[in-house]
């Protein structure tokens, strides 16, 4: 299939969900990235958007083609493996596929949310993606990401999300064996609240940054065609695992 590539291909929506990005935002003395931006990222990055104009209770719906970038990670060895393949899917709403990213990060690692960041940043699909939705807070075992930071980095909304309520018991005792605990479960406590996401297809769970709950829960509505899974994530998780066990398995 063909995807199309030009910025007007966004939208208004694009601009609605911009427009609640800059809102809610803490503005930063500057980004990690700023001190050696990529080329791409130079030449086209996002323009400041004026909020000033935005009435935050009175937007219009999203499009059923709101670009949403969905994150997942490959199966792996928590023995062996070191680095861990980790995909991202590139779609318009919950029907077609724009294009696939890719980057790795060490297992039980620091340094998701800065590869994340970078893989989205120089891809060329930057400029459209209005949102980021991450299987989860982390990637491969503890790399946990920081989702403030990531949504300040790219200047993007950013979502994870979880099928049930998880045990924090029984993560924080698995945390004992993992370098940098407490940086990790600080982290984890900065992402805010676990809130409950109710959605014309069913319940899940997420954690969020520079977005509202309301605005989760309808780009829920528009991603979720096949399944209570988000197609970005359920795609990205497909190819992820395809990739590293010759055949996809498993669920998102």
């Amino acid at each position: 299939m063909m995807a199309r590539s030009t910025l007007e291909d966004a939208g208004p929506e694009h601009d609605e969900l911009m427009d609640e990005y800059h809102e809610q935002e803490h503005h930063s003395s500057g980004s990690a990235l700023s001190d050696k931006p990529s080329p791409y990222t130079a030449a086209h990055s996002k323009p400041p958007v004026d909020s000033s104009t935005t009435n935050a209770t009175n937007r219009r719906p999203l499009k059923r083609e709101v670009r949403v970038l969905g994150i997942d990670d490959a199966p792996f060895d928590k023995y062996k493996s070191r680095l861990v393949l980790t995909v991202g899917a590139v779609f318009r709403g919950g029907e077609w596929l724009d294009g696939i990213l890719s980057t790795k990060v060490r297992r039980d690692g620091d340094d998701s949310t800065m590869k994340l960041a970078r893989m989205i940043t120089s891809s060329r699909h930057h400029l459209q993606l209005q949102a980021i939705m991450i299987d989860g807070i982390a990637l491969a075992g503890f790399n946990v990401i920081d989702i403030n930071k990531l949504a300040e980095m790219t200047k993007l909304p950013v979502v994870t999300l979880i099928r049930e309520m998880p045990d924090m018991a029984r993560i924080d005792k698995a945390l004992e064996n993992v370098p940098d605990a407490e940086k990790k479960r600080e982290l984890m406590r900065k992402a805010g609240p676990i809130e409950r996401l109710e959605f014309k297809q069913g319940v899940c769970f997420g954690q969020m940054a520079g977005i509202s709950k309301q605005r989760v829960i309808e780009l829920l509505d528009v991603t979720c065609t096949r399944s209570l899974v988000p197609e970005p994530l359920r795609v990205a998780h497909i190819i992820a695992s395809g990739i590293v066990l010759g055949e996809s398995k498993g669920r998102a």
